[in-house]
């Protein structure tokens, strides 16, 4: 009995194992978003960072916003199928306050997402 008890315990380990690694690898390899990362003026504190998010993540098709206050970089994903381009995320800064500058644009899991040292804005 004991046996039995063991090997269902190595097969429910098992299963965890693959529909984590499944999950991860939908989350990183998924043509159907896109990303943006671009620099955000006028930028100035925590609070602007955490208004910018809010308001992104009310817009439709948009998955997430981070914005990090200290480098002014903004990352969003959002869902590929929509018609959000560069002058929506211009308008939607504008409408805030904020301009932006740097745009870089790609598909989620197949373009690099930069690191904010590797985020060069001239």
């Amino acid at each position: 009995m004991r046996k039995f008890s063991t090997a269902i315990s190595i097969v429910a380990v098992l299963l965890w194992c693959t529909c984590i690694i499944s999950q991860l690898y939908a989350q990183q390899a998924n043509p159907n978003y896109k990303f943006v990362q671009f620099q955000v003026e006028q930028l100035k504190s925590l609070e602007d960072a955490r208004s910018i998010d809010a308001s992104l993540r009310s817009q439709t098709g948009v998955l997430t916003s981070r914005t990090d206050h200290r480098s002014k970089i903004l990352l969003c994903i959002f869902d590929a199928d929509t018609n959000i381009s560069e002058s929506t995320f211009v308008n939607w800064l504008n409408n805030l306050g904020f301009q932006i500058d740097c745009y870089r644009e790609g598909i989620h899991g197949v373009d690099k997402i930069l690191a904010r040292e590797d985020f060069v804005c001239n």
